[in-house]
């Protein structure tokens, strides 16, 4: 490294030099350490997460009973309400029902039951302009993703 002071050219002594690079090179391992420490900490909350909702939802479930009484289409307004049983031992809260139709479109409801243990719920369905009956109907929990059912509704539902 040379620089030039008044015509007269110089040069920077090797210790000053390799002192520079030193801190040079040290800056960097700094910030590359820093760096991959916040992204292995992004890396890993997902997996305790996720671990953590395994062990609660190993004890959930729910249920709708493949009968008449637990399922109703109603052709007037073209919804079907289905009654949803909290049977484990975990509180679920939320629910994703789709309406699956025979022309294979699909229509999505969330809806909040806020079902303790062994409580039941009333789900509803979005209705289809046609106000036909779907074929299927969907019941996912959003609390534990896992957890569904499917209802067929020609069997299973009673039409009002």
């Amino acid at each position: 490294m040379s620089f030039v002071i008044g015509g007269l050219q110089r040069g920077a002594s090797p210790l000053i030099a390799t002192i520079l690079l030193l801190l040079l090179v040290s800056t960097l391992g700094v910030i590359f350490a820093s760096w991959a420490r916040g992204f292995w900490n992004r890396q890993q909350q997902p997996i305790d997460t996720i671990s953590q909702e395994t062990v609660e939802c190993s004890s959930a479930s729910f249920m709708v009973r493949p009968d008449e009484k637990h399922c109703f289409y109603y052709s007037a307004s073209g919804q079907a309400k289905v009654i949803v049983e909290n049977s484990g031992d975990t509180d679920l809260n939320t629910f994703r029902v789709t309406s699956l139709w025979a022309d294979g479109t699909s229509d999505l409801n969330t809806v909040t039951l806020d079902l303790e243990e062994h409580q039941t719920g009333v789900a509803w369905t979005k209705a289809k302009a046609s106000k036909e009956m779907p074929v299927k109907i969907r019941i996912d929990s959003v609390d534990c993703p896992a957890l569904y059912t499917i209802i067929k509704t020609g069997r299973e539902c009673k039409v009002e």
